[in-house]
């Protein structure tokens, strides 16, 4: 089997896994839809969170444990696509109707504040942080970049919480190059080894490096690695399993 034939070997399980995770969050909710009574293409059923606020991720189109997509499906109910249209559009005809009366004067303009999605702040307040000195030491020995990445937020979130540590505390940037050459790299055979193993962000951990550097490496001295989703696809394969 070459690689074209396993990427659409891959593909199709994945799909196959998809249909089978909908029918059974089909099944959990009652099979229909919960306004019409609707049931008989699977495809046009959806799922539409009643609380906005409290949606951690969508259910369709991302393949995931029953384990942890069924408490969000307790946020849900279950709606044919014309009911779905129906209940965002009298929504999007109040919203019309209030940009009418801003538009026409009638109500004072006001700035709409913007909010991260509830599931991009519920991840940067579950991180799991050091203690306050060990943080600080990950700040001036590797650099904000690598912390970043270590931690799994962005260097926004991780400037911010040095500020809120240490205030006025100024953090040199780390070059991340030459970072990349003071590290201890293995020879390019185990480099290879590691590469088919393991993501590249997991050894770029080991190393102290970041996950750019691991892939810069193998481009100048020639060392494969795998393509783009392999171990997306290695994770739905073994659940599909």
């Amino acid at each position: 089997m070459n690689q074209q034939e396993r990427n659409s070997y891959f593909s199709w399980r994945v799909s196959v896994k998809l249909r089978e995770l909908k029918a059974k969050a089909v099944e959990y909710k009652g099979g229909k839809c919960e306004k019409c009574g609707y049931r008989k293409c699977l495809a046009a059923l959806v799922f539409h969170h009643r609380d906005r606020t409290q949606k951690d991720f969508g259910i369709s189109g991302k393949c995931r444990t029953w384990a942890k997509l069924q408490p969000e499906l307790d946020k849900c109910q279950l709606l044919c696509h014309n009911c779905h249209n129906e209940h965002h559009d009298a929504e999007n005809q109040i919203k019309l109707e209030e940009r009418g009366k801003r538009a026409r004067g009638l109500i004072p303009e006001r700035k709409l504040k913007v909010d991260k999605p509830k599931c991009e702040r519920e991840r940067i307040v579950r991180t799991v942080y050091p203690e306050d000195s060990v943080f600080l030491g990950h700040i001036h020995e590797i650099g904000v970049c690598a912390t970043a990445e270590l931690l799994g937020v962005d260097r926004r979130t991780v400037r911010r919480r040095v500020e809120a540590i240490s205030p006025g505390l100024r953090v040199r940037p780390k070059n991340a190059r030459k970072q990349a050459e003071r590290a201890k790299w293995p020879d390019d055979g185990e480099l290879r080894r590691m590469l088919w193993e393991r993501p590249a962000l997991t050894i770029a951990r080991e190393l102290g490096v970041t996950s750019s550097a691991v892939k810069r490496r193998c481009g100048y001295r020639g060392i494969p690695t795998p393509p783009r989703g392999y171990w997306a696809k290695q994770r739905a394969t073994k659940s599909a399993a």
